[in-house]
């Protein structure tokens, strides 16, 4: 069985060749292992300034859709006025109307009497 494993001795030193290889092997995975967290980290801090930015515009949105009701609101709130004032001056001139309407059968009655 250990002849096919190698060369058969027991003991002894590994290889150079292989432990050169070992070795290569932990500095490849040490770099990759600093070069994905340098990207991590420079990752979370884009998010950390997306969610900072998106905080942001949903405060600036919903200050749109509050000054959108408040506009809204006002602009009831005049027409509501402005009916008010037409039906007030449809009654005037009604009045007005009817009070010239008086004063003319009047004026007439007076003239015959």
């Amino acid at each position: 069985m250990m002849g096919a494993l190698g060369n058969g001795r027991r003991g002894g030193r590994s290889p150079s060749l292989l432990v050169a290889a070992l070795i290569a092997c932990v500095l490849l995975l040490g770099f990759n292992y600093w070069v994905s967290n340098s990207r991590n980290i420079e990752l979370q801090s884009r998010i950390l300034e997306m969610e900072g930015h998106m905080r942001q515009l949903a405060a600036d949105r919903d200050r749109e859709q509050q000054s959108k009701l408040k506009d809204e609101e006002e602009t009831r709130r005049q027409n509501e006025q402005l009916e008010l004032m037409e039906e007030t001056h449809q009654r005037q001139t009604s009045n007005y109307s009817y009070y010239n309407i008086f004063n003319s059968q009047k004026f007439g009655i007076s003239m015959i009497l």
